[in-house]
C-alpha cells in the first residue's frame, strides 16, 4: 500500500493486537540479544576447550624459519577441516630496532670469534643468525624493510576428540613442513580461543620478530581458486 493511501483507521483490533505483539517480542529479543548469540556453556581445560560441545585446540606459532615459502598460508589453508587463523601486526619503531639489532650482531661476533680463537667448531645456527641479523640492519637502514611484532594464532575445532587429535596432528605436520613450529596454547585455551574470534582481542600476546618480506609471505587470500579479473577478492572461500 503507498504512504499517500495508508490511514490508521483502516487497521482492525486484530491487526493492532499483532503489530503490538510483535513490537513486544522484538522489544524482548533486542534487549535480551546476548542470549540468542552466546553459547550455550563454554568449558576448558588445559589442552581443550568445550563450546556448546564443539571441541577446539588452540595453537600460536612459536618460531619461523630464515625463510619462509610465500605460498605457505595456501597449502595451510587448504587443509580440510575447521579452523580459525587470525593475525596481529604490532610496527615497531625502526631506531630502536637497530639498537637492539647492533647489541645482538655484537654479541654474535663475539661468540664465533671466541669459538675461532679456541679452535671450536663454529655452531652454524650462531653463524646463520650473525648473517640474518646483519641483512636486516641493512635493508632497515635503506629503508627496504620495516620492522614488526607479528602474532599468528590458529584455533581447530572437532566433535570429537579423536577427530581432533587427528586433524591437530595433520595440522602440526604441515605447518612443520615449512620449519614453522607451533605450540598447543596450554593453560591459555581461553586466551587462544578468543584471541582467534573477531573481536581484535590479543589476549596470547605472544610475538614474534618480522620484517615487511615475511609478512607479505603470510598474507592469506592466495589461493588457486581466488581469482579475479580485476583486483582481490576478500572474503569466503567456499571450496576449502
Amino acid at each position: 500500500m503507498p504512504d499517500e493511501e495508508y490511514s490508521d483507521k483502516k487497521l482492525t483490533s486484530e491487526m493492532r493486537k499483532y503489530i503490538k505483539e510483535i513490537e513486544d517480542e522484538y522489544s524482548k529479543n533486542f534487549t535480551d540479544f546476548k542470549s540468542h548469540i552466546a553459547p550455550s556453556y563454554w568449558e576448558n581445560n588445559p589442552t581443550q576447550i568445550n563450546v556448546s560441545g564443539i571441541l577446539g585446540k588452540s595453537y600460536y606459532t612459536q618460531s619461523y624459519p630464515t625463510y619462509i615459502d610465500a605460498l605457505r598460508t595456501r597449502d595451510i589453508l587448504g587443509i580440510h577441516g575447521k579452523r580459525d587463523m587470525s593475525f596481529f601486526i604490532y610496527p615497531e619503531d625502526d631506531a630502536a630496532i637497530q639498537s637492539m639489532l647492533k647489541r645482538k650482531s655484537t654479541q654474535l661476533k663475539a661468540e664465533l670469534s671466541d669459538a675461532m680463537q679456541k679452535g671450536i667448531t663454529i655452531d652454524k645456527e650462531i653463524e646463520q643468525q650473525f648473517r640474518d641479523v646483519e641483512m636486516i640492519r641493512e635493508k632497515l637502514s635503506t629503508r627496504e624493510e620495516r620492522y614488526f611484532e607479528f602474532a599468528n594464532y590458529f584455533n581447530l575445532y572437532e566433535t570429537t576428540e579423536d577427530q581432533l587429535k587427528e586433524n591437530s596432528k595433520k595440522f602440526e605436520q604441515k605447518i612443520g613442513g615449512f620449519g614453522i613450529r607451533v605450540k598447543n596454547a596450554i593453560h591459555r585455551i581461553d586466551e587462544g580461543f578468543t584471541s582467534s574470534l573477531p573481536l581484535c582481542l590479543d589476549d596470547l600476546g605472544i610475538t614474534r620478530s618480522s620484517v615487511t618480506t615475511s609478512l607479505a609471505g603470510s598474507f592469506p587470500f592466495i589461493s588457486n581458486d581466488l581469482v579475479q579479473n580485476t583486483g582481490i577478492f576478500y572474503g569466503l572461500n567456499q571450496h576449502t
